[in-house]
C-alpha cells in the first residue's frame, strides 16, 4: 500500500463474519486502522476484539452495556443502539464500513454510509432483499463501491464479469 491505512469500521463485531474481519485485520495492521467495533449484546466478544484492534470508537446495542464498556476502556468513544450505528456509518473518516450485522437493522446504515459516500463492503443480504433497487440506485448515484463479501452474493459478483451480458440468473436456497 502506499504508507497510508485504510480505516474500516465493522458494524457487526461479535457475528461470524464481523469475528473474521478482526481477525484478518488484526494480522494485518500495518495497512488497515479499525476506527469503529460495533457488537450487539455480547460485550465479553467486543472486549477482546477491543484489545486485538484498539478502535477509537465501540458501539454496543444497550446503553447498559456501553456504560460498561466506558468505564474499562475510558479513552474510547462508546456509543449504543441504532444511533450509535448511525453515527459509526456515517464518519467520513471511514474508508469502508463492513455492514455486517444481520436482518433489517443493515438497511439504515447502509444508506448513512451511501449518503457520505463511503465504500461498504455488505455481508447483510436483507439489505438488498428489502431495498435493493433504491441502494444500489443510491449506490450509482453516489459513484461508491459496495462490495459483497457474504458468501453466496460474493460468488456470483466473483463470477460475472459483465453483468450486461446475463440474461438470466437463477439462484437456489442455499439454507
Amino acid at each position: 500500500m502506499d504508507g497510508v491505512k485504510k480505516k474500516i469500521s465493522i458494524l457487526g463485531a461479535t457475528g461470524s463474519i464481523g469475528t473474521q474481519a478482526v481477525e484478518v485485520l488484526s494480522k494485518v495492521n500495518k495497512d488497515f486502522e479499525v476506527k469503529a467495533l460495533c457488537g450487539g449484546d455480547n460485550i465479553e466478544k467486543l472486549r477482546e476484539e477491543i484489545k486485538l484492534v484498539n478502535p477509537s470508537v465501540v458501539c454496543t446495542k444497550t446503553a447498559e452495556n456501553a456504560k460498561i464498556l466506558q468505564a474499562e476502556f475510558p479513552d474510547i468513544e462508546v456509543l449504543y443502539g441504532d444511533e450509535g450505528l448511525d453515527a459509526v456509518a456515517s464518519d467520513t473518516d471511514n474508508d469502508m464500513i463492513l455492514v455486517a450485522v444481520s436482518g433489517k437493522i443493515g438497511l439504515r446504515p447502509t444508506l448513512k454510509a451511501i449518503e457520505n459516500k463511503i465504500d461498504i463492503a455488505l455481508a447483510n443480504k436483507e439489505t438488498l432483499v428489502m431495498a435493493g433497487d433504491i441502494v444500489m440506485k443510491k449506490v450509482k448515484e453516489s459513484g461508491i463501491s459496495l462490495l459483497p463479501v457474504d458468501s453466496e452474493h460474493s460468488a456470483i459478483h466473483q463470477c460475472i464479469k459483465n453483468i450486461n451480458e446475463v440474461e438470466k440468473l437463477i439462484i437456489t436456497a442455499s439454507g
